[in-house]
């Protein structure tokens, strides 16, 4: 059976290079961004006009506070999923379990979307090693881990903060890797949650009572 020569070799690797790259630069970005938003978000209200500086202060600083928190709960998910699922496929006696483990850490960050890519490949390791039943033992563990995450453990630590329907946020996904690839999937949901909360204060503003 012939699979393309090494065209047909090539053409995985370039997207798997194409992939890590921009892994790499969402890290990169995500590092100055936590790093360094603080100063950012003065350095922009500066530059507005005095009669604003308050209300824009209060914009900034709420923005800053939604995607900065973001980033810090996805973090704790991420290696919540990544811990139990890794330890359960160890426990499987499912080979290369720490690089499934990383796989899921990584798809942590793209919601629903990469859980569902992740665990599938989980899933399909299992099966190929051993069998349908131990397929099915990672399929029902994938799932619990899910379900527990999704029920409880998101909720306490982001469930008030996103605040976006399903719906919302897979668009916001589809939309980003459209125009901004791997950068724009990863940003897309708190750039999304930023502007509903943007949003959010434009009606408060304009629904308070003239001073």
């Amino acid at each position: 059976m012939q699979f393309g020569g090494s065209g047909g070799l090539i053409s995985p690797l370039g997207g798997a290079a194409t992939v890590l790259s921009g892994l790499v630069l969402v890290i990169v970005v995500l590092f100055f961004y936590l790093a360094q938003g603080g100063w950012l978000v003065s350095s922009m209200t500066r530059q507005l006009l005095e009669p604003r500086r308050a209300q824009a202060d209060e914009l900034l600083d709420r923005l800053w506070f939604t995607v900065g928190a973001y980033f810090r709960s996805l973090f704790v998910i991420a290696l919540f999923d990544a811990t139990l699922i890794g330890v359960g496929l160890a426990l499987l006696g499912v080979p290369l379990a720490l690089p499934l483990a990383v796989l899921i850490y990584l798809g942590a960050f793209f919601p629903y979307i990469g859980a569902t890519v992740s665990g599938l490949l989980a899933v399909l390791v299992a099966f190929a090693d051993g069998g349908l039943g131990t397929a099915l033992a990672v399929l029902a563990l994938a799932l619990g881990v899910q379900a527990l995450e999704g029920n409880v453990i998101e909720p306490l630590v982001m469930g008030k903060l996103i605040r976006l329907p399903a719906f919302v946020v897979l668009l916001a996904i589809v939309v980003g890797a459209t125009l901004l690839g791997v950068l724009g999937a990863f940003i897309a949901v708190p750039v999304t949650a930023a502007m509903a909360r943007a949003g959010e204060y434009v009606r408060e503003q304009r629904e308070a009572p003239a001073a």
